[in-house]
């Protein structure tokens, strides 16, 4: 189960880098995001299956740069 688990991760996480340009809502407000780098995908792994949370801290990330 964890070997899959570990597979779903990084399948999901190219498909993501295949995407370069996404919209990601936290608390009403939108951010464009433009970002493909292993520390979103540390992020990610992170989260515990949580998406929300990842892309609030994707969001948070870029307005803190």
């Amino acid at each position: 189960m964890l070997k899959n688990d570990c597979r779903m991760r990084v399948l999901l996480y190219f498909c993501w880098l295949s995407v370069s340009c996404r919209v990601v809502r936290t608390r009403n407000v939108f951010f464009a995001v433009y970002e493909t780098d292993w520390i979103h995908f540390t992020a990610y792994t992170h989260t515990a299956h949580s998406s929300d949370r990842f892309e609030t801290s994707t969001a948070f990330r870029l307005g803190s740069q």
